[in-house]
């Protein structure tokens, strides 16, 4: 039994749609990772009561929940399109994060230089593959 063109048509936009939307959840995990870097200590002295979001354990998880959902997308998208330097993205990325918790740097300004090159590099490696998710897709409709 075979599926019409417009089932695979209708069933190739729901793919990409989800693996968008993927990429998005994992863009945004990537810059509150940031954001969270770069502005955590100076919430949790304005707002004693979030002092939690500075323990090493909830940096450790952000960190983890950035990189498992970059890994999925971005594997996801490369079986797809093909375009490896997703990759490079992800690579670096996961290098400057992991680097970020691992490596006790000699000042703060180190760890956040890491930490926000991870977190860059993560949202460049999500933006890269949605535009080769979409001119896949584009190709895939003409023929």
């Amino acid at each position: 039994m075979s599926t019409s063109p417009a089932t695979n048509d209708a069933s190739s936009l729901l793919e990409r749609a989800s693996d968008e939307r993927l990429d998005r959840l994992g863009m945004t995990a990537s810059i509150l990772c940031a954001v969270h870097c770069a502005a955590g200590a100076a919430i949790a002295a304005a707002i004693p009561a979030m002092r939690i979001i500075e323990s090493e354990w909830v940096e450790r998880l952000m960190v983890a929940i950035s990189l498992v959902m970059a890994t999925i997308a971005l594997r996801r998208g490369v079986a797809l399109h093909r375009d490896r330097r997703v990759y490079v993205a992800l690579g670096v990325g996961a290098v400057a994060l992991v680097a970020s918790r691992a490596i006790e740097f000699s000042s703060e300004r180190m760890e956040l230089a890491a930490s926000l090159l991870g977190a860059t590099a993560l949202v460049i490696g999500h933006v890269i593959n949605i535009r080769a998710l979409r001119r896949c897709c584009e190709q895939c409709e003409r023929r």
